[in-house]
């Protein structure tokens, strides 16, 4: 099975769209993390969405991810990784975009690893 490369996963559609809203906005995109955490964390930094703290901390960390992780953690049994971000196709501004993807970060980790959300 051949790895994904984190330039494959930045050439999808969504971190395209990702990597020019950073630009719009005054950001330098990375290319050794995804473009649309890299979006999304910016609106985290910049208060612009309020987010439970184990979502922050999980798109942090999705900086140091492996591209491998990345799309074990994105897809499932009924989708690939461009499906899982159809929601993201029609968002028009950086802020809509981030919301979006940290939405769909936030419901793969209830898939994932749903004791972060139980209530302690």
């Amino acid at each position: 099975m051949i790895q994904p490369t984190i330039e494959e996963l930045n050439s999808l559609s969504i971190n395209q769209k990702a990597e020019k809203m950073l630009l719009v906005i005054g950001v330098t995109p990375d290319p050794q993390s995804l473009f649309c955490v890299q979006l999304a964390l910016w609106a985290i930094e910049k208060a612009l969405v309020e987010v439970d703290e184990s979502v922050a901390e999980t798109t942090s960390a999705m900086l140091a991810w492996k591209p491998v992780r990345i799309v074990n953690f994105f897809l499932t049994r009924e989708s690939d990784v461009n499906s899982v971000f159809e929601s993201c196709e029609t968002t028009e501004t950086p802020h809509e975009l981030a919301y979006q993807v940290l939405e769909i970060i936030e419901s793969r980790m209830m898939i994932h690893f749903p004791w972060y959300f139980s209530v302690e």
